[in-house]
């Protein structure tokens, strides 16, 4: 049960790092777009 627990904690982790990174290419790209308008 605390093994368990323990991965999926260790998979939510993974899935915010995996949102954060998509999120900051997002802003990345939008401030590029809006720095060509």
């Amino acid at each position: 049960m605390f093994e368990r627990s323990e991965f999926m904690i260790f998979q939510t982790n993974g899935v915010f790092l995996r949102v954060e990174k998509f999120e900051l290419e997002v802003l990345s790209t939008f401030s590029k777009v809006e720095s060509y308008s």
